[in-house]
């Protein structure tokens, strides 16, 4: 079996956004959203290098971008302020 030439990937993600009436894209944005979902899903960042074949985990970084949402989850479970209950907060005279 032949390895598929970049020219022909590239080709066939065009193809597949234009019939979809999706915007353009190239192939290369396929690596960034696999990284990025790999690890929105706890997948540690040295393990999405392997996966990407990278000897550098700052290029691992870069491709991995991480979302709002996972900012948000990460600071919810680690920092102590958010774990405060919002209500009796507002309903703590001292507050007010």
């Amino acid at each position: 079996m032949e390895p598929i030439h970049v020219r022909n990937v590239h080709r066939m993600v065009l193809y597949m956004t234009q019939v979809r009436g999706l915007q353009p894209m190239h192939p290369h944005l396929l690596r960034h959203a696999c990284a990025t979902h790999m690890l929105e899903n706890g997948c540690p960042l040295d393990v999405i290098g392997k996966v990407l074949g990278h000897d550098n985990l700052d290029i691992t970084a870069h491709y991995a971008q991480v979302s709002t949402r996972l900012m948000m989850t990460a600071y919810n479970h680690a920092h102590p302020h958010a774990r405060l209950d919002v209500k009796k907060a507002r309903e703590d005279p001292r507050n007010a």
